[in-house]
């Protein structure tokens, strides 16, 4: 499911992934803080991944734990945030994933 969809400088999506569960607690309170951030980053693609759902997708990403927060920048895990996910600790992701966002490579001279 994308929340949000948004582009980084180089016209590829920034992607916050939300691996969450249905019948996890803790992802359950995860849940609501992680769609609240959604309006307040334009910038970054939200999407939330069911990991009963998905097996593959959790596999590929070697995910092992949950609620599990991983920022993707052009396909590549740049960050990932575990236990204990709260407002403060995922806001200073998506605050580091925002200026990723930001960054423009110039080209190497020659």
């Amino acid at each position: 499911m994308v929340l949000k969809s948004a582009t980084d400088t180089t016209g590829k999506p920034l992607v916050v992934a939300f691996f969450t569960s249905q019948v996890d607690e803790e992802s359950q309170k995860v849940n609501d803080l992680y769609e609240s951030k959604v309006g307040q980053y334009p910038q970054l693609l939200f999407t939330k991944i069911e990991a009963d759902k998905l097996t593959d997708i959790v596999q590929a990403a070697e995910v092992t734990t949950l609620p599990l927060i991983k920022v993707y920048m052009n396909s590549n895990e740049v960050e990932s945030l575990q236990e204990p996910i709260n407002e403060e600790s995922l806001n200073e992701v998506l605050i580091r994933a925002k200026d990723l966002s930001t960054v423009v490579l110039e080209p190497p001279q020659v």
